[in-house]
């Protein structure tokens, strides 16, 4: 890295307690605390509100409750692209709670808590299937140089050296052992979204993935669907990302999901013989979209097709193996709601304090707390 650009990122290096606030584009205004001790940076669309003087769990809370939320908002300016103004957000009065900042930020550490503990059930669901496929200390082929023949290039239609890499070869061999595709347990669905038949829809959009195989989604009236909403999705199925793959953005459908609409740019896979978890981790291992990626076209956004993601090798795995992922993914899920519930909690403890009383806060807090 330069040396002319260490002072730069340095500024924009988080820390525990800092909070970060999107301060440009679609969803401007989210606000989160920083819980992690591990290195991270933030983007240029990113502000960073460091040491504040309250908790940081509460007054991230604050400003994401239906109280704060609207106040911070007033400070947005622009049309298109909507801005948050600093000198705005550092000069917002915030209201003093006593003792319920402390609970409160006692609450979002333990949310935070949990979602680590989700990412690290997700880490271990991916490094079972790495081990059942015999990948997990698997070390590639790197020669420095390699050949390949005009006629296997000619045959693949494609001339880019990446593509007959001896690592590539070598894991294509890995997985196709067997000779099945996922084609062979699982098959496209093509569920057309039609918009004169609806009022409104919950729509599923590229932004809208968490990058760790779930999605949230959007509410919208039918008569202003975008364009690209394309494809109804159901309980179990897969939807990943067609367009740039590398991601890893894929996410399964949740039976509350049922009937939701997502975007064309998402390939909706249906999942036959295989559990859709299993299917799920398979799709966002790194090496699998590497392999994905080889197949993309384009350059500004580059994209596979439904061909791609079907005819991957898809090896045969035992019950046990697949029994194992399915435990941790769904105990990864357990996680994340628990923490989503205190989270919302937090908000609403918020609101309750200023509305009603601290005691009043204290009170749903301890009920909060006996519930988890």
């Amino acid at each position: 890295m330069p040396d002319e650009l260490l002072p730069t990122v340095a500024r924009n290096r988080l820390s525990n307690g800092d909070i970060l606030v999107t301060r440009t584009g679609a969803n401007f205004g989210q606000t989160a605390p920083w819980k992690r001790g591990v290195d991270a940076y933030a983007c240029a669309d990113i502000l960073i509100l460091r040491e504040p003087s309250v908790p940081s769990g509460y007054l991230s809370s604050f400003l994401e409750s239906r109280i704060g939320k609207p106040l911070m908002l007033r400070g947005g300016y622009g049309a298109g692209q909507p801005h948050i103004a600093p000198p705005y957000l550092a000069n917002m009065l915030i209201p003093r709670l006593g003792i319920v900042e402390g609970r409160i930020d006692q609450i979002i550490n333990s949310a935070s808590a949990l979602e680590e503990k989700a990412a690290t059930v997700l880490d271990d669901a991916g490094t079972t299937l790495l081990e059942a496929l015999g990948l997990a200390d698997w070390t590639p082929p790197e020669p420095l140089t390699y050949a390949a023949k005009a006629s296997d290039a000619l045959a693949a239609g494609r001339l880019d050296s990446r593509f007959f890499a001896p690592r590539i070869q070598a894991l294509l061999d890995i997985l196709s052992a067997g000779g099945r595709t996922i084609s062979d347990v699982a098959k496209p669905r093509r569920e057309k979204f039609r918009p004169d038949q609806h009022l409104m829809f919950d729509y599923i959009e590229i932004s809208d993935m968490d990058g760790a195989g779930a999605t949230g989604r959007t509410r919208l009236v039918a008569a202003e669907a975008p364009s690209r909403a394309t494809w109804h999705v159901r309980p179990g199925d897969i939807i990943t990302s067609s367009v740039r793959p590398i991601r890893r953005l894929s996410a399964q459908i949740m039976p509350d999901q049922d009937g939701f609409v997502c975007s064309s740019g998402f390939v909706v896979v249906r999942p036959q013989d295989i559990a859709p978890e299993v299917l799920l981790t398979y799709l966002r291992l790194p090496v699998i979209c590497e392999l994905l990626d080889l197949y993309a076209s384009a350059s500004m956004y580059p994209s596979i097709t439904d061909a791609d993601i079907f005819n991957l090798p898809m090896p045969e795995l035992t019950t046990h193996v697949e029994t194992q992922i399915v435990d941790h993914l769904q105990n990864a899920r357990l996680a994340k709601a628990r923490a989503a519930s205190l989270l919302d909690a937090a908000k609403r403890a918020v609101e309750i304090a200023i509305e009603d009383s601290e005691t009043a806060a204290l009170a749903y807090l301890a009920d909060v707390e006996g519930a988890n």
